[in-house]
């Protein structure tokens, strides 16, 4: 299994898979003794990649939370989706960061009866869903 030091914290590879179009590496962070178990993401974006052409992010997914948020997020988007196409009446969505916003973006895009638009500025920017007859 191949390995990264950073400080205090050794990065296992566990696993690959695909999400989005995008090559997900499982990592497993192990404490080293001594340590204080903190680390930067900054580093886990560049230190396996050192001599790289390309820098690819790295996206952090700590025991399956991302997997269950994004879940959870679709489950959200399709059954507001419903709720609005029902009452033709477009629904806010709390504000959430830019990664949540976009996965209800696409789990909508190819909806027939509704679109979404982002609204707001900074943290307050949310996912508007509305209907199609509406936004035309």
């Amino acid at each position: 299994m191949p390995s990264v030091r950073l400080g205090s914290i050794r990065n296992s590879a566990k696993s690959c898979g695909e999400s989005y179009g995008k090559r997900v590496l499982g990592i497993e962070l192990c404490p080293q003794p001594g340590g204080t178990g903190s680390f930067s993401s900054k580093s886990l974006d560049t230190a396996p990649q050192m001599g790289a052409k390309t820098i690819r992010p790295v996206v952090i997914d700590i025991a399956g939370y991302k997997k269950r948020r994004n879940e959870s997020l679709q489950a959200l988007a399709w059954r507001m989706a419903e709720q609005v196409k029902a009452q033709r009446m477009p629904f806010a969505l709390e504000p959430m960061p830019a990664f949540d916003r976009r996965i209800v973006h696409l789990t909508l895009a190819d909806h027939l009866d509704v679109t979404t638009q982002s609204s707001g500025e900074g943290e307050s920017r949310r996912v508007v869903i509305v209907p199609k007859e509406q936004f035309r």
